[in-house]
């Protein structure tokens, strides 16, 4: 009788852990499926449409995907090959056309981070129900669409599910949760939050429970980091030509950050102020409202940091794991982009782990209350109701906001409504203008997007859409300073790439130096690099047009 209860108990355990899988796929497929229609979108191009590395799965692919000081880590500026293979693997599967697939597997693996967020919240000591409601408010929250429903960003997904296994296993499986670790860096390079988590894990287990800390597995996990940062390092040195600037006033600029934190955390708590490409505006006045929201919010989770790393609780290691996560994107290094609905999504496993256990002991005491007051079946019926009523409520703003990721129309009119002033605003005002051959608004416009980050001289230059105006002396001169701040900026990189050598090459063109820009553009030739067709086709046009300067460089 005994060895059947016990033999049972697993059974009943297995088959609720397969009942809650299956309905957050059911969810996070539900909540996404607006977008499932949707189109490749912004950088979607850079990571995977003309990227021709991963537009196969050959041991040549795979062998540049890995190298890292390979042509991919330079044109997308980051290494991760993980993340590169996984999308090399899609593209063999479902090719360029079938792109519910492309959103199915970010549906999916994002249930599948929600699934073991229950198991990390649960080892921590929460209560299964406790659990079951942080990962499900994970699965459905607002701020999370951005990142299942874009497809690159499957790297994001992937690299948290990583990073929480690792998370779980570590105590029990060190050399398994260190192999996790290595994957999630490979993936994306921000993973490198769950470093310091895993080690404030590890030393509160050992002093509480007498766990094994396994502190040379850790060290294992930062040599690892040391090494992968170095061409990871190597490439974002590429971006340094493209100086970001948040403001000149470093008290105005630390404020932003302070007040970006602020904006962070009101979108995890309550869901609103998502968007895409965010840009707010500079804290310029201590009166800043976000900045002062921020600075009492960092304080707050601060003092309780400090209170859960003294008494060793395990909420500490949440604390430390959404402060770790933030750290990257908190603006200390500016982005064009200062915010992203995406960022987010890392960080928030650690403040709902974290909230959770801060409130257990007045959750705790407050459910004996019930219990008492309304008996336990109220209380439990009273406690599903509130839950259900929350959940419903975010996963319908999400499913409604799930088809702003269907077109970058309707990306660049989200950005837009939320932020007038902002660079997708002005690009909506310029194309507006092209559509109408409004040529000089189309100029002025375009002089704003350039003086918000804008720089894709190509697409100004080759659509045909651009005819009507691309001849106007305004528009032309607004191309000359283009190609100039161009020139002057890849000039100063001393070993080119494909894709730098073919801006270049653009950018001389424009400045009437044929010669100059067919010698660019032979160099990116011999170059390897996933750019030969186009190469080839720019050399042909740029000869035909210009005999002459073709005969200076030799034949291609």
């Amino acid at each position: 009788m005994h060895a059947g209860v016990q033999s049972a108990a697993p059974a009943r355990g297995v088959g609720a852990t397969l009942a809650l899988a299956l309905a957050f796929v059911i969810v996070a497929l539900g909540l996404a499926a607006p977008a499932f229609d949707g189109v490749f979108l912004s950088d979607d191009y850079l990571y995977i449409v003309n990227n021709a590395y991963v537009h196969g799965l050959s041991w040549e692919n795979l062998r540049v995907l890995v190298d890292p000081w390979g042509p991919p880590t330079t044109y997308t500026l980051n290494y991760a090959p993980v993340h590169l293979i996984l999308h090399a693997a899609e593209w063999h599967v479902f090719g360029p056309e079938a792109m519910w697939g492309w959103h199915v597997v970010n549906a999916l693996a994002h249930a599948g981070v929600s699934l073991l967020l229950v198991a990390l919240f649960s080892r921590s000591g929460l209560p299964r129900a406790a659990a079951v409601f942080g990962a499900a408010l994970f699965l459905v929250h607002p701020a999370n669409v951005e990142t299942v429903c874009w497809i690159f960003q499957l790297k994001t997904i992937v690299a948290l599910g990583l990073s929480v296994a690792a998370l779980v296993l570590h105590e029990r499986r060190p050399g398994w949760a260190a192999l996790l670790f290595a994957l999630a860096v490979l993936t994306k390079i921000t993973a490198i939050a769950t470093l310091p988590a895993v080690a404030v894990q590890a030393w509160i287990r050992s002093r509480n429970e007498g766990a094994p800390a396994n502190w040379a597995w850790i060290g294992v996990w930062l040599v690892f980091l040391a090494a992968v940062s170095v061409p990871e390092f190597a490439a974002f040195q590429r971006q340094a030509d493209s100086r970001i600037v948040i403001h000149e006033d470093v008290l105005v600029h630390a404020r932003t950050v302070v007040a970006i934190a602020g904006r962070y955390l009101a979108m995890a708590a309550t869901g609103w102020g998502v968007s895409t490409f965010h840009e707010p505006a500079p804290a310029t006045s201590l009166a800043d409202p976000w900045w002062l929201a921020g600075l009492a919010g960092l304080a707050a989770l601060a003092a309780r940091s400090v209170w859960a790393l003294r008494n060793r609780r395990e909420e500490a290691v949440y604390w430390v794991l959404a402060a770790a996560g933030f750290a990257p994107v908190s603006q200390v290094f500016p982005f064009i982009f200062p915010m992203a609905d995406r960022y987010l999504y890392p960080i928030l496993p650690g403040l709902i782990g974290g909230v959770l256990l801060a409130l257990r002991p007045g959750a705790d005491w407050l459910w004996q209350r019930a219990g008492a007051w309304a008996g336990n079946d109220a209380r439990r019926s009273a406690a599903v109701v509130v839950a259900a009523l929350l959940l419903a409520f975010l996963a319908a703003t999400s499913r409604a906001r799930a088809p702003v990721f269907a077109d970058q129309d309707a990306m660049s009119m989200d950005s837009a409504l939320n932020y007038p002033d902002g660079l997708q605003a002005a690009l909506l005002r310029a194309r507006h203008a092209v559509r109408v051959g409004d040529a000089p608004a189309a100029a002025a416009a375009y002089r704003r997007a350039v003086e918000l980050g804008y720089s894709d001289l190509g697409v100004l230059v080759g659509n045909p859409a651009y005819a009507r105006v691309r001849a106007h002396p305004d528009f032309q001169a607004m191309l000359r300073d283009l190609a100039d701040r161009d020139i002057e900026r890849l000039s100063r990189h001393e070993e080119p790439d494909q894709s730098e050598l073919m801006g270049l090459a653009l950018a001389y063109t424009l400045r009437g130096e044929p010669a100059t820009a067919l010698r660019l553009l032979e160099r990116a030739l011999a170059l390897e690099g996933p750019f030969r067709q186009q190469i080839r086709e720019q050399i042909r046009v740029l000869r035909a047009q210009h005999p002459d300067a073709g005969d200076a460089v030799g034949p291609s």
